[in-house]
């Protein structure tokens, strides 16, 4: 045992990216998918308005063929039917080119462009909320909320020295997945036939362990 007293890491100065995390967290979702949802939401919306004549932008997006299947469906659920129609004709035109050729060459060459950008995204976050752990008030604004899913809180904890606010970091997640078992385990209890208990909010506690066991799409 060490005769000597480490503190913790002291807590690096706020600016805009810590206090975007700290907004993030709202009820009933893990505060990385919020804030990386909202910038991958904003980039789509960027690309279609903004980007969809950008020669970096087209070239990435024939060398990748298009879009990851995530990022397509969501796609497909936006207004920008013109813009859509421009850089999925030009992909089409590509593949037409290639089907031309005796060896076809089909396979994306680069990630899709929007979980490329979501990615580095997603590290910064994962940076933020690890190096600001330390802070008492951050990690009360943690407790009090719905908590990081299953793979952010991988990552978070891999970013973080041994020490009180790992600990901290784990047993808090750890209560947090505990209850939501509980819970579920409240909604198969009463619904046994035999049970005529009324269902409360352990009713949606299975879409609550789909949240908290999100994993990120794989890149």
């Amino acid at each position: 045992m060490s005769l000597f007293h480490h503190s913790p890491p002291p807590e690096p100065e706020r600016h805009l990216p810590f206090f975007k995390l700290w907004d993030a967290f709202v009820p009933g979702e893990c505060p990385v998918c919020h804030l990386v949802a909202t910038h991958r939401a904003q980039m789509i919306a960027t690309l279609f308005e903004e980007n969809v004549n950008d020669v970096g932008t087209r070239m990435h997006l024939h060398r990748s063929l298009g879009f990851s299947p995530g990022v397509a469906e969501q796609i497909g659920g936006s207004q920008d039917a013109l813009g859509i129609s421009i850089i999925y004709r030009s992909l089409c035109q590509d593949v037409v080119e290639r089907l031309a050729q005796a060896h076809p060459h089909l396979k994306p060459e680069e990630p899709c462009l929007v979980l490329e950008a979501e990615r580095r995204d997603e590290e910064r976050v994962c940076d933020e909320f690890a190096l600001h752990y330390v802070a008492t008030d951050f990690q009360e604004r943690h407790a009090q909320s719905f908590g990081l899913c299953a793979g952010h809180l991988a990552q978070v904890l891999h970013r973080m020295a041994e020490g009180e606010a790992k600990e901290r970091l784990r047993e808090v997640e750890r209560e947090k997945f505990a209850a939501l078992a509980q819970q579920l385990d409240l909604y198969l209890d009463k619904s046994r036939y035999d049970n005529r208990q009324e269902m409360g909010a352990e009713k949606t506690a299975w879409d609550a362990a789909q949240r908290k066991l999100r994993r990120p799409e794989p890149r």
